[in-house]
């Protein structure tokens, strides 16, 4: 017996990569009545946070627009499930005003091409994040590790554990909104293509 669409959707969301992956085949192959898959996604319970429209709605939007140039109606339906939610968020959320992102507190006693690349990053007021691969690492980045979080940038672990990485004080801040703002672009783009392709109709000549 095949599930209900709310059923599939659910577990899909469980995993945005797999929603990327799995949701343009359950809405453009999957036999049955797309309608009903597309209100049982238009009406789930993620539908309204910004970061599924972020993270999912927007990325696969723009998966369809790059691998489907003929699907101007699954891409404008997708744009009109997203567009609402960033339009609300980037008006809700004041703009934050940037950190002094340049740090000179710290040096390093190296000038090998990892040490270079983070003095580098702790010097460049426009960058925020910094991922070093963990096989190699300069044994005497450990000498300034202890360092970094008073001066303001977080170590982590990458998600696979193979990088180190540096972050400036809100970093995820500025990341997203400007995720946000270009998102938002993105979608309208779509509207803007299908009305310059409503005005070409208008304009070219009937076929006899």
């Amino acid at each position: 017996m095949r599930e209900s669409p709310p059923d599939v959707v659910e577990m899909l969301l469980r995993d945005e990569l797999a929603v990327l992956k799995a949701m343009l085949l359950l809405l453009r192959r999957l036999d049955g009545p797309l309608d009903m898959w597309r209100r049982a996604v238009a009406t789930h319970r993620h539908l309204h946070d910004v970061a599924f429209a972020r993270y999912v709605l927007v990325p696969l939007h723009q998966m369809v627009r790059d691998d489907h140039d003929d699907d101007h109606d699954l891409a404008r339906w997708l744009a009109t499930l997203a567009r609402p939610v960033l339009q609300r968020h980037l008006a809700n959320e004041m703009e934050p005003h940037r950190p002094k992102w340049v740090i000179t507190s710290v040096q390093l006693p190296c000038d090998c091409v990892q040490c270079t690349a983070i003095t580098t990053f702790l010097s460049d007021g426009t960058q925020s994040l910094l991922s070093l691969p963990h096989i190699g690492l300069c044994p005497l980045f450990s000498a300034v590790e202890k360092r970094l979080p008073s001066a303001g940038v977080a170590i982590d672990e990458s998600p696979t554990g193979s990088h180190i990485v540096l972050q400036k004080p809100h970093h995820w801040m500025f990341y997203e909104r400007a995720l946000d703002v270009a998102g938002l672009a993105a979608l309208d783009a779509t509207d803007e293509d299908r009305h310059a392709a409503k005005r070409q109709r208008r304009l070219s000549p009937r076929s006899a």
